[in-house]
């Protein structure tokens, strides 16, 4: 037996030894880029109470955990350039995988979390989570005509969690966020209040769910997408009411791609309120305010049940496959183009529907599952499934 493999019969566990995971605390003042940028796989980096005023992006490394003492205690506020990368305060490595941001109250004069650095062509993003975050953001375009969002993904990201995030008092921006490319994703369970835009999926593989989401105080659009052959999108339980200035883009969720995969609207509400102190947008060419699709779907197939559209829409559903099935909603008021058509070329089979007046329309569903602060309950309900 030879002298190597004597000491690896003897000595297996001093050879062998395991790196140990470390837990880094840091307090405002000290160099919070350098310490999130040093961090090893498996290590946790805790942003203390107080407010950390930080004017260059944080670099998170693979495998690694920033988190805050408590939502009401650890604010950071990044205060960036501006200018492609430098545009995000937080800034996932190419590759990374096993990253976790939570628990932490965010705020950028531009964009929070960027994930698209690598290749497009060979790389990719893993297993990253945001979750349990208040996050607060400039966004919009850059001198140089570049557009900046709450969290910004343009690579391949496989299992993609934002959950149970609050995305507040962000008018100014674009969107909340454009994530491309993702697969096994869950952007489930946030609140959106008082921003621009709920955000896009671009080219969502498979097993991606947008749902239970809640929004009010939306002038575009709660959320929109562009789906190809392989995407596989769920839409449920998601409530969204109470517009700013609404015009003729303000859709509930817009879905477009010609040769999309399977997407499924199930139990959503939709209502054309307009936010108390708001007001009537921008109008259409022929002089008219109004709302524009509560549903513009697509897929092959396509399903829409169980969902509630409350108000002049111009369409409730309106689709350009088809091979779009709409069963089971109910329609309180009337469409301005009617309940449910297709555009584009599409086509819609419309059975078992109800259409009621809008004076017996339920009330929006209240909020009891969206938000960090209902995180807890929502894994509580989870185990006991």
């Amino acid at each position: 037996m030879s002298f190597r493999k004597l000491l690896l019969c003897l000595f297996p566990t001093v050879l062998a030894a395991p790196s140990l995971a470390a837990t880094i605390n840091l307090t405002p003042g000290q160099n919070a880029i350098s310490a999130v940028g040093a961090a090893h796989p498996g290590d946790t980096v805790v942003f203390g109470a107080g407010t950390f005023n930080i004017n260059s992006p944080i670099t998170i490394p693979t495998g690694v955990t920033v988190t805050g003492t408590s939502l009401s205690s650890s604010h950071v506020v990044f205060n960036v350039s501006g200018g492609n990368q430098s545009s995000y305060g937080f800034v996932i490595a190419a590759k990374a995988s096993n990253v976790t941001i939570e628990n932490l109250d965010m705020y950028s004069n531009h964009g929070l979390i960027q994930m698209s650095l690598g290749n497009p062509a060979t790389d990719s993003y893993n297993n990253i989570v945001i979750t349990r975050n208040n996050l607060e953001y400039g966004g919009g375009a850059l001198s140089n005509g570049s557009l900046v969002y709450g969290i910004s993904g343009t690579m391949i990201n496989y299992g993609l969690q934002i959950t149970h995030n609050y995305f507040h008092d962000s008018p100014n921006s674009v969107r909340n966020w454009c994530i491309f490319y993702a697969v096994n994703a869950n952007l489930d369970y946030n609140q959106f209040y008082n921003i621009e835009d709920g955000g896009q999926i671009q080219y969502p593989g498979a097993n991606v769910s947008f749902s239970y989401n809640y929004g009010t105080h939306i002038h575009r659009m709660g959320q929109e997408s562009a789906t190809f052959s392989e995407s596989s999108v769920n839409f449920t339980g998601n409530v969204f009411y109470d517009w700013v200035n609404p015009y003729p883009d303000s859709f509930g969720i817009s879905i477009v791609g010609y040769q999309s995969g399977e997407v499924t609207f199930t139990n959503n509400y939709f209502k054309t309120s307009i936010a108390p102190g708001s007001t009537w947008g921008t109008p259409d060419g022929s002089g008219v305010n109004r709302f524009g699709f509560a549903i513009e779907a697509t897929g092959y197939p396509c399903n829409a049940t169980g969902n509630v559209f409350v108000g002049a829409w111009a369409v409730a559903v309106c689709s350009m496959s088809t091979n779009t099935n709409v069963w089971g909603n109910s329609v309180y008021g009337n469409s301005l183009w009617g309940n449910y058509d297709g555009e584009a070329g599409g086509r819609i089979n419309a059975y078992n529907n109800s259409v009621n007046n809008y004076n017996s329309a339920p009330n929006p569903p209240a909020n009891t599952f969206a938000g960090p602060q209902y995180a807890a309950a929502a894994v509580t309900n989870a185990v006991k499934k």
